[in-house]
């Protein structure tokens, strides 16, 4: 399924109305969302619903013959002469997504007795033609029945034993907050991604004056691509994730300074960061949080203006005005993501004595008892003993440690090797260094939806870690021209902790012959590109490993670490 798909045409573009009423003559449950205005005006994302269900779609629209006489030289396609205007239909991965685009391009293609053409196979389709692909895609990509997914009402279905046991939490749309809320909101956003079967869980933590629908505030993903719901471990991982890797920690962020710390160091979000210090009363920290930034000059002048208008607007005769409209900011933002009924209007930490401020201002400290019992089975113990091995579903970080998931049987990883499947095999070294390698693929037979629409299993991905007492290394290996017998390791990198910053890396470019260097560990870059030799070629190649085999592999990263400049892993 192509990413982009155009319907040539001339005229104007119908109405809503008359494609809606096309979509249902010709069976397709598309619809648009309300509130939008006429296509005409249309550019960009457009919220759609395919089967009832969020989705959407980019719709653009451009006019004149030139463009189509590009099309036509550059693909060498034939364009009815008549034809002065293209829209263009453009999405992500999403299967859901390209059935959108396709029904939408079908149903206007015969309003506008127009032409499709998909980008993929750089072919022009016919309106009968794109109105039977669409039907297709539509059956491929029908939900199996019962099967839940990531809409809101499936996050209520989920979450409901935590929200029983938790009155201080509310479930808001795709949002989980801790309530009441004063200034701070702290929580979770479960948010949707290209597959309906699988969520990406956000860290959520962002001042209300500064909160909108359109933005995650400033927390970050966690666990990112690891909740598909179907899978068997899947609840449980939600509601451990939910208390270990974010309520935990946002639970004792309590006051806008506080906010203000956790943020200190990050050049993207200092002016939410410097506001927030003199709302929390905290503006005598201002100059210690700029010296933190980043050492851009662009970044540094910029904060150094917003700090300027900061002093003036709090310590000048226009201060109770400036105080008001970050009130009437959070007023706004309450109604906008729809939580006036949890919102308890409060005054900032700079209204108030310093004594009054952890009862009259801040939120109340998020504690984690009591939570719903984590199953025995949900994590692995690592392996312990020299040659030990332990298979499961999948590695995960926390901390900067490795979490095994799901723990697999020995005859179950076997199984799901054989059938191409993802899976991960830790293993204990000799020397006490940890080493996993992880198959990954976007193949699983008891998935209800493959992605994107994959008939078969592929090859999966390779990626082997060793991980020690004072460093990680990763590399990622692929497959030497489609084979599946033989691979590179052409990228590895040295981390302090898994999921750090790079503190070295190497490439190796074999069609340039060149090894490329980066070593961060004096505090600077400093690089260097030299030619690769034999022996970094031989130690760069290596067969694929069986079930089961680690060590050869191991030792041959190991071997190309040293050879390549870095050293020991141990």
């Amino acid at each position: 399924m192509s990413m982009e798909i155009s319907v040539f045409f001339s005229g104007k573009l119908p109405s809503k109305a008359a494609l809606t009423r096309c979509f249902k003559e010709l069976g397709f449950p598309l619809t648009f969302q309300p509130g939008m205005g006429t296509l005409e005006q249309q550019d960009g994302y457009l919220p759609m619903r395919l089967r009832g269900e969020e989705s959407g779609i980019e719709f653009y629209t451009s006019n004149g013959r030139e463009e189509l006489e590009e099309f036509r030289e550059d693909l060498e396609i034939e364009i009815d002469s008549r034809f002065t205007r293209i829209v263009h239909f453009h999405w992500s991965f999403s299967i859901e997504e390209g059935t959108v685009a396709l029904c939408f391009a079908a149903a206007l293609a015969r309003l506008v007795n127009g032409a499709v053409f998909e980008d993929m196979s750089a072919k022009m389709l016919s309106v009968e033609e794109t109105i039977a692909r669409a039907h297709k895609d539509l059956k491929d990509t029908a939900p199996p029945p019962n099967q839940r997914a990531t809409r809101p009402v499936d996050i209520r279905h989920y979450l409901r034993p935590l929200l029983q046991q938790r009155k201080d939490l509310a479930l808001v749309g795709r949002m989980l907050v801790i309530r009441p809320v004063r200034h701070l909101l702290r929580g979770a956003f479960l948010g949707r991604t290209s597959n309906r079967y699988t969520f990406q869980v956000w860290r959520y933590i962002t001042p209300l004056y500064a909160a909108s629908p359109d933005r995650l505030g400033y927390g970050g993903y966690v666990h990112r691509h690891a909740y598909e719901v179907w899978q068997p471990h899947f609840e449980p991982l939600l509601i451990d994730t939910l208390a270990e890797d974010i309520f935990e920690g946002l639970g004792k962020i309590t006051s806008l300074s506080d906010f203000a710390c956790l943020q200190s160091g990050k050049g993207d979000s200092f002016e939410v960061g410097l506001t927030s210090l003199f709302l929390g009363g905290a503006s005598a920290q201002a100059d210690e949080y700029l010296a933190g930034l980043p050492a851009s000059a662009q970044r540094v002048k910029d904060a150094r203006r917003v700090l300027k208008s900061l002093r003036q607007a709090f310590f000048s005769n226009g201060r109770e005005r400036a105080i008001a409209e970050f009130h009437a900011r959070e007023g706004a933002a309450a109604k906008a993501l729809k939580i006036e009924h949890i919102w308890e209007p409060a005054p900032f930490a700079v209204e108030r004595p310093a004594a009054e401020r952890a009862a009259k201002t801040d939120e109340p400290v998020f504690l984690m008892a009591p939570w719903p019992t984590r199953p025995s089975w949900l994590w692995q113990q690592l392996p312990r003993a020299s040659g030990e091995i332990r298979d499961a579903k999948e590695a995960l970080y926390r901390a900067g440690g490795v979490l095994l998931l799901a723990a697999l049987t020995p005859e179950e990883a076997e199984e799901r090797h054989r059938m191409r499947e993802a899976y991960v095999l830790a293993a204990r070294l000799p020397d006490d260094l940890l080493v996993l390698i992880r198959r990954t693929t976007s193949w699983d037979r008891h998935a209800p939806q493959q992605f994107p629409l994959q008939r078969r299993p592929s090859e999966p991905g390779i990626h082997i870690s060793l991980h020690g007492r004072s460093h990680v290394a990763a590399a990622s290996i692929s497959r030497v021209d489609d084979s599946r017998d033989v691979m590179e390791l052409h990228s590895f990198s040295i981390h302090k902790e898994a999921w750090s910053d790079e503190i070295w890396d190497c490439s190796l470019n074999f069609e340039s012959d060149t090894r490329s260097v980066s070593d961060y560990r004096s505090g600077e870059c400093v690089s260097n590109e030299t030619t690769i030799t034999t022996t970094e070629r031989e130690l760069a190649r290596c067969p694929v490993p069986a079930f089961g085999e680690y060590a050869g592999l191991a030792e041959q990263f190991r071997s190309l670490l040293r050879v390549t400049g870095f050293g020991e892993v141990s």
